[in-house]
């Protein structure tokens, strides 16, 4: 049975995420080479996002902490896992269309 913070917490990680997604492809789009950087930048804030969400719940809140944060965790994963594999995926293909451009450009 899903509680009611098993939807606050997907919500949350899923703004966070497309929100992610945006910044870090529009980075991949002006500057391949700033991917790192945006990519790093956006793990640092989500990660303190994150401590402060769990901090705030085991504040306010005294019942299921060990549900919440295992919930928490396991779609923090989840989240993560899908943006690397979108982000990495957007990378790759920038790198296909650079490395094919320099190609024709090179004959």
């Amino acid at each position: 049975m899903l509680r009611w913070y098993t939807w606050a917490i997907l919500a949350y990680f899923s703004l966070l995420s497309l929100l992610t997604i945006y910044l870090v492809s529009k980075a991949i789009k002006d500057d391949a080479q700033g991917f790192y950087n945006y990519f790093m930048g956006s793990t640092a804030i989500r990660l303190l996002l994150s401590a402060i969400a769990l901090f705030a719940y085991y504040y306010n809140f005294k019942e299921d902490r060990i549900h919440f944060t295992f919930t928490f965790f396991l779609l923090y994963l989840f989240f993560v896992g899908f943006e690397i594999k979108t982000l990495l995926s957007k990378l790759h293909t920038k790198s296909d269309k650079s490395r094919h451009h320099d190609e024709n450009h090179a004959l």
